[in-house]
């Protein structure tokens, strides 16, 4: 790596749902190593969906102003919470569909969880900058949250209204609906609708908050959460409708996941000194709600072993993060 050290550090956090077992752990393992938290390590987080939480988890400030969450804390929240956000209920598969014509879980025991999580800390208390996208239903566009709202428009949230907004993937839960600090209603759906990989956001809002920064001062780490696949043979899908792509094929984490590695492509191209972390999947832990103990264990042992296989690499990047 590059020893030129830069001078706006950015971390960069994919969506995936119970995925997110693995940019937790990555996280933590930077955390034992360096012996600081990760709002220390970084000028700028930003994460969709998943990653939002967890962007989000990572600037949430106690009463004396430090980190509320480590992430193992995170990590843990994920092992231990998971199977209670994605609860199989028979009744509910029956009434939705099993998520055809309503969502396939029900988001009070997400709310709940991320009400006690985050209770009402709010958006501008964070540790550092944090950026977090979802896509506004009620504005029909993509919409990009940050903790420096412009002088323009100085609104302001709850962290646990925009971490139920970023991770309301569709057909999974229903949007997030909430108001903001001043009154307006918000009705908001997934960020990964439109950047499941939310590099070029951080990149974009870093040079918003400081306009002198080139390609030689940025510094980039995104994490991805694995990349799933299609869950159908290419040839039964020749002359498929909405049960063959959709519910057979796995459509939605398809399309939210398709961006992944082609815009870190381009990311490394305009600041080289950019690093991508993305572990291997196998086909059974592709999907975003598969919460079960085993499939759990599962992520995080994969994430082990691809942390221990790639320990050189983490050393540099701390080293470049720290030095």
């Amino acid at each position: 790596m590059d020893t030129k050290q830069p001078h706006f550090r950015i971390l960069s956090i994919d969506g995936g749902g119970v995925r997110g077992v693995i940019p937790a752990r990555i996280l933590h393992a930077l955390e034992e190593i360096s012996h600081k938290p990760i709002s220390e390590l970084f000028d700028l987080i930003v994460g969709t969906s998943t990653g939002g939480l967890i962007a989000l988890g990572l600037v949430c400030p106690s009463k004396n102003k430090t980190p509320q969450y480590s992430a193992k804390d995170i990590l843990n929240f994920y092992l231990e919470k998971s199977n209670q956000i994605f609860q199989h209920s028979f009744f509910r598969s029956i009434f939705t569909g099993g998520g055809l014509w309503a969502a396939k879980y029900d988001r009070k025991p997400l709310d709940t969880l991320l009400n006690q999580f985050f209770q009402d800390t709010l958006l501008s208390e964070a540790l550092r900058p944090v950026t977090i996208p979802t896509y506004s239903l009620t504005k029909g566009c993509p919409n990009v949250i940050t903790s420096w709202p412009s002088p323009e428009d100085p609104q302001d949230y709850y962290m646990r209204d925009i971490a139920g907004a970023t991770t309301a993937a569709p057909t999974y839960f229903d949007p997030k609906v909430f108001h903001d600090k001043k009154g307006n209603l918000h009705i908001e759906a997934d960020g990964g609708i439109f950047a499941n990989n939310p590099e070029t956001i951080g990149v974009t809002e870093a040079c918003k908050f400081n306009s002198s920064l080139s390609r030689d001062t940025v510094y980039v780490l995104s994490i991805g959460t694995g990349s799933p696949k299609l869950n159908q043979d290419a040839n039964k899908l020749t002359n498929s409708g909405v049960i063959g792509w959709v519910i057979k094929a796995n459509l939605i984490d398809i399309m939210i996941n398709a961006d992944n590695d082609w815009y870190n492509d381009e990311i490394s191209i305009l600041y080289p000194q950019s690093n991508r972390l993305q572990v291997a999947l196998p086909d059974r832990l592709g999907q975003m709600d598969n919460a079960s103990q085993d499939d759990l264990q599962g992520l995080l042992n994969i994430t082990e072993s691809f942390l221990n296989t790639n320990l050189k690499k983490i050393e540099n990047i701390l080293y470049t993060l720290c030095t």
